[in-house]
């Protein structure tokens, strides 16, 4: 239940360490709790967390300990160091990790840079441009849109997965549609997270 999270996780923040729950029965704990660890089969648990930066991220949970020595605090206390390890390795992952997506998004760009200058004409890097951007972030759909005699936008060249439907050619909008999706915004990008932000109904199908 909410009541006990709220309560589990108060006792991790304040006292920035692991937290155990010899048995759910004694009167200090909320029916809640008792009903919570019964419908789970639990009667003891020890609760592990994984601070990093004094931010608590996740934690483990060891539960029915049948040994009263191991929920003793001489044998306890050598999770805390565990957990540090824990929030420590992590981290050097995560911090791999993006290390690798920059250098392969850097790559890309390197590559992109070289790539466009074998090209004779801008069509070429319009279309190279529109795929590349798409490999970069992973996406299922990026149009490259011109302005046409009318004033319309209209998609000249698509990157875009076999699942999704061929706009090429088609009409997007007209310079007044534009500026209701973006504003009046120049020379910077606008992210649109969901359509719900464009008002005009027409657009947002």
């Amino acid at each position: 239940p909410k009541e006990y999270d709220i309560y589990l996780k108060d006792k991790l923040e304040i006292n920035k360490n692991f937290f155990v729950i010899d048995d759910i029965n004694t009167p200090e704990y909320p029916e809640s709790f008792k009903e919570l660890f019964r419908s789970l089969g639990i009667n003891n648990q020890i609760i592990l967390p994984i601070f990093y930066r004094d931010e608590l991220e996740s934690a483990f949970f060891i539960a029915n300990i049948q040994s009263t020595e191991l929920l003793s605090s001489e044998n306890l206390d050598f999770l805390l160091p565990l957990s540090k390890q824990i929030s420590i390795g992590t981290h050097l992952f995560k911090l791999n990790e993006n290390l690798n997506k920059n250098a392969q998004r850097e790559k890309i760009l390197r590559d992109a840079v070289f790539q466009v200058r074998l090209y004779d004409n801008p069509n070429e890097v319009f279309e190279y441009t529109a795929n590349s951007l798409a490999d970069l972030y992973k996406v299922n759909r990026v149009d490259h849109l011109h302005i046409d005699s009318n004033g319309d936008y209209v998609v000249i060249y698509e990157a875009l997965t076999s699942q999704m439907k061929e706009l090429k050619t088609k009409i997007m909008f007209n310079t007044d549609a534009l500026k209701d999706i973006v504003g009046y915004t120049e020379n910077e990008i606008v992210i649109i997270n969901d359509s719900n932000q464009i008002e005009s109904q027409e657009l947002q199908n």
